[in-house]
């Protein structure tokens, strides 16, 4: 009899657990799917010419991708792309520096991003898990 008692105390263990990280994995998804986007253009904007590359990293952060996905760089002149410009891609902006030889920004852009349409979390989901 005490066996019959231990399997359920194991089993009722097992349910209660198994409930409380199906809740926690629901509560981090829910988290995710409402987390604000992130405005980048306000910091951007204040990056200007003669700024060294070192003062743009501590306003700014390293160049990179600051965007949760929903966003993509409007068309511009294939000139851009020409020059050796640095890249922040926020979600409401992407900020192109050019550096001179001492580190220092001779030319800074800040572009409009168009937004994308947002995907629902399991859209998100499927296209992490490459379905």
């Amino acid at each position: 009899m005490r066996s019959d008692h231990q399997s359920l105390s194991r089993r009722r263990l097992l349910r209660v657990s198994l409930g409380l990280l199906l809740m926690a994995a629901v509560g981090v998804g829910i988290a995710y799917s409402v987390r604000p986007a992130r405005s980048m253009r306000a910091r951007f904007e204040q990056v200007k010419e003669g700024m060294t590359r070192e003062q743009v990293i501590g306003l700014v952060g390293p160049p990179g991708d600051y965007s949760a996905g929903d966003g993509w760089p409007c068309p511009r002149s294939s000139i851009v792309y020409d020059l050796d410009f640095e890249s922040w891609l926020g979600n409401d902006a992407e900020l192109l520096i050019e550096f001179d030889d001492n580190g220092v920004a001779k030319d800074v852009r800040v572009w409009d991003v168009m937004e994308l349409p947002r995907q629902t979390l399991l859209e998100r989901l499927r296209n992490s898990l490459g379905l």
